[in-house]
């Protein structure tokens, strides 16, 4: 008996967890998470209809029970269920927003209470002016009609399975835009800044490492802009470019990260051998970016990610050893890859599955960023003094030394 009762109580568990409570909607103001009201259901061959997962047992289905979900890089096509709950007596007008810019084909039914089903779709793979809603994430119209309403969604792509998925009304919407917004704003504002003032450097002193600082700086901030789908926005109808760009930028970045390092550090003068070592460096780097017209682009995809972590790995190395060899700003240098080393680490892990800060990790990521160029940007003020200092004592020397020259062909003369 008391075994009997065990299995009772664990059957019981089971199906509690099987049986989602529905999202519940009885505000005419509101943005809902849908995550802890959602389940999933893998098809590794993608060879499920509508009508095989409609008539799915429901457990089969994964719930979620946090506020997003994160199943990694894979193979499989995946659909999301859930259900949704409008308590009021009217039509209830939104949003359905899948904030992830990096998917590459969602599919949308809507099962209504009288039993219609509508379909939407969207994805990185169509040009901008063919998704429901123009913004730079995923979001579909929704009326929805007093009851409870089913909603699948398809799910088939070559990038990381993020899903953070939100039901909104108009002005719950328009609110949550206002705070991202400003946000975005006092970000890419700031990269901007240390970019242009860069640039105004380079061009009053003619120095190549501010040239090459622009450089990385610039690839920071289109980097950004395609994590966060304002490159769709700007490259409206070149789909294929989209669905490969952020990995370009991914090779982009590491390389213009060693040249950077180059000439921060100087190591053509002061490490020669460290130097070739960077430049054979560069020359995989380049051999990896052209592997991607051979690889899949899976594969291409997580060598693009495993590339940047490793060698920002090495360059954190290489500014330690240059700092302990006696280069005074090494430790700019060093303070600021560690910075975006983690950041780095964290997109990596992300994109592999792991959220070590959830919805935040993006922020983490952006803030990390900006930490590093500010600091690479100080470092380069006080390398250049230190250039300054050094270029005085030397002609300071030159001209004590020839003072010295002349005082004994006087002393010879006489």
């Amino acid at each position: 008996m008391p075994r009997m009762s065990l299995f009772l109580l664990w059957l019981c568990l089971c199906n509690s967890a099987w049986a989602l409570n529905p999202a519940r909607l009885d505000n005419t103001d509101v943005r809902l998470s849908l995550g802890p009201h959602m389940s999933y259901l893998e098809d590794p061959r993608g060879s499920l209809r509508l009508q095989d997962v409609q008539n799915t047992p429901s457990e089969r289905f994964q719930p979620v029970n946090h506020d997003h979900v994160n199943l990694g890089k894979n193979t499989s096509v995946w659909w999301f269920r859930v259900e949704l709950d409008n308590r009021l007596a009217e039509t209830l007008p939104g949003f359905l927003e899948i904030n992830y810019p990096l998917l590459d084909h969602l599919q949308l039914y809507l099962q209504t209470p009288d039993g219609r089903v509508s379909q939407q779709e969207s994805g990185d793979r169509f040009a901008f002016s063919q998704r429901p809603v123009q913004v730079r994430n995923f979001w579909f119209p929704l009326q929805l009609p007093s009851g409870n309403s089913q909603l699948l969604i398809r799910v088939d792509t070559t990038s990381t399975v993020f899903f953070p998925v939100y039901f909104s009304t108009y002005a719950a919407n328009a609110a949550a835009q206002e705070d991202l917004m400003a946000w975005n704003g006092a970000f890419y504002g700031m990269l901007l800044a240390m970019v242009f003032y860069n640039l105004f450097l380079f061009l009053s002193l003619r120095e190549a490492t501010y040239c090459w600082y622009v450089v990385y700086g610039l690839n920071v901030v289109l980097l950004g802009a395609c994590f966060d789908g304002l490159l769709f926005k700007l490259l409206p109808d070149a789909t294929a470019l989209q669905a490969v760009s952020i990995y370009i930028l991914l090779f982009t970045q590491t390389l213009a990260a060693v040249q950077f390092s180059r000439h921060f550090l100087h190591t053509k003068e002061y490490f020669p051998r460290l130097d070739t070592g960077l430049r054979v460096s560069m020359l995989v780097i380049v051999a990896l970016l052209a592997s991607g017209l051979l690889l899949n682009l899976q594969l291409w995809a997580a060598l693009a990610s495993i590339s940047l972590l490793s060698f920002s790995l090495v360059l954190l190395l290489v500014g330690i050893f240059s700092w302990r060899r006696g280069v005074s700003y090494g430790p700019y240098y060093t303070v600021a890859w560690t910075v975006v080393l983690l950041a780095f680490a964290i997109a990596t892990a992300g994109s592999l599955g792991f959220d070590l800060f959830g919805l935040y990790g993006a922020t983490a990521i952006k803030i990390g960023v900006t930490i590093e160029l500010v600091t690479l940007s100080i470092g380069l003020a006080n390398r250049i003094n230190i250039l300054k200092d050094e270029g005085f004592s030397s002609r300071q020397a030159a001209e004590q030394a020839n003072l010295a020259n002349q005082a004994k062909g006087r002393f010879l003369a006489t």
